[in-house]
């Protein structure tokens, strides 16, 4: 987090706008990776 407030300039709005994306970034990622382990199960070619 210290690196994320020095990038945002301290701005409270900023960091949170970060925060934000950053949660919505790595849900995505988990998304993807989950829907990667169900192919790998079902056996299908990627």
């Amino acid at each position: 987090l210290l690196m994320l407030e020095e990038l945002c300039g301290g701005d409270p709005v900023r960091i949170k706008e970060a925060e934000t994306a950053a949660c919505a970034a790595l849900e995505a990622r988990i998304r993807f990776w989950d829907g990667v382990h169900q192919a790998i199960l079902a056996g299908q070619r990627l």
